[in-house]
């Protein structure tokens, strides 16, 4: 019978390219590491690398093993982080990350929520580009963290859908866009529009971002927002923070020649936590909390 501890050197040896770049990647002496593997081989009776050249190379067989190994590892992360939750007590501290495109207002509530429930467990809150919370999650040194979706997840995590964020053009009450029914294509692309940096830093949200001849860009969301309010220009915001500023008349929305059916421009939203990460009485109450939100939001449809 093979042990996880094989499996794991056999899998960090494909994912880094060689027994060398694996023993440095998890600690271990080369000699440990290839021993593992051979001994793997041994026990399945099977040749999962090609050795005759200067590095080895999977073989057929390799390649089909390393996804299952993969998928075998994942699901033991998962079962150690289970059995660990069962056994803590309730959380002293939860890290949540919380990406630059996404209002406060989405998770605000079921913060509120928490702390009436888990009134001994501190709150962190971390806004930053989503790349840095990644590796922040990737490290464990972040509970959770919620971001607008992007082309590739990060491989070692796992997400869950959120609520999705609407999202429509919005220009100061001031503008000459508020006072036109619908704003042709032309008067659009001469008025400056308003970007947040992360916004044209995702690969699905970039064609979006990008549509006026004149672009001002910000790095965070609110700052976006207070430009907009003083009439500096026009930007797509999400509909939570259009509506959090057009109660005291800051914003409001306009209808594009695009979109006169006022359809909202719609952005995924992840939920992404590390799967050995054990999981808390307030964390896990947390997740259902956000999930019960998407759950909401799809009844409502």
């Amino acid at each position: 019978m093979f042990h996880l501890e094989q499996a794991k050197a056999f899998v960090v040896s494909v994912e880094q390219g060689s027994f060398s770049a694996a023993a440095r990647a998890i600690g271990k002496s080369h000699n440990t590491v290839s021993v593992s593997v051979n001994n793997l081989e041994i026990e399945l009776g099977v040749v999962l690398f090609d050795r005759s050249g200067n590095k080895p190379k999977l073989t057929p067989v390799g390649e089909q093993l390393y996804q299952q190994f993969r998928l075998l590892l994942r699901q033991s992360e998962r079962i150690y982080g289970f059995a660990e939750s069962k056994l803590s007590h309730t959380e002293e501290q939860i890290r949540i990350g919380i990406g630059e495109l996404i209002p406060f207002g989405y998770v605000e509530k079921h913060l509120a929520e928490m702390a009436k429930r888990f009134p001994h467990t501190q709150l962190r809150v971390i806004r930053d580009r989503s790349d840095k919370l990644q590796q922040l999650a990737e490290q464990g040194d972040i509970e959770l963290m919620i971001q607008c979706r992007r082309e590739a997840q990060a491989p070692v995590l796992d997400f869950i859908d959120l609520a999705p964020l609407e999202w429509f053009c919005a220009c100061s009450p001031d503008s000459p866009l508020a006072d036109m029914p619908v704003v042709d294509t032309e008067t659009l692309l001469l008025s400056r529009q308003i970007n947040c940096e992360a916004m044209q830093e995702n690969p699905l949200l970039e064609m979006r971002s990008k549509f006026s001849n004149e672009i001002w860009l910000a790095s965070d969301q609110q700052d976006v927002a207070s430009l907009v309010e003083q009439d500096m220009g026009w930007a797509f915001l999400p509909l939570l923070l259009i509506e959090e500023r057009a109660g005291n008349g800051a914003l409001t929305t306009f209808t594009p020649h695009f979109n006169q059916s006022k359809t909202p421009f719609i952005t995924e939203v992840d939920l992404l936590t590390h799967p050995s990460r054990p999981v808390g009485p307030a964390q896990a109450w947390l997740q259902e909390s956000l999930l019960g939100q998407q759950s909401s939001a799809n009844s409502s449809k």
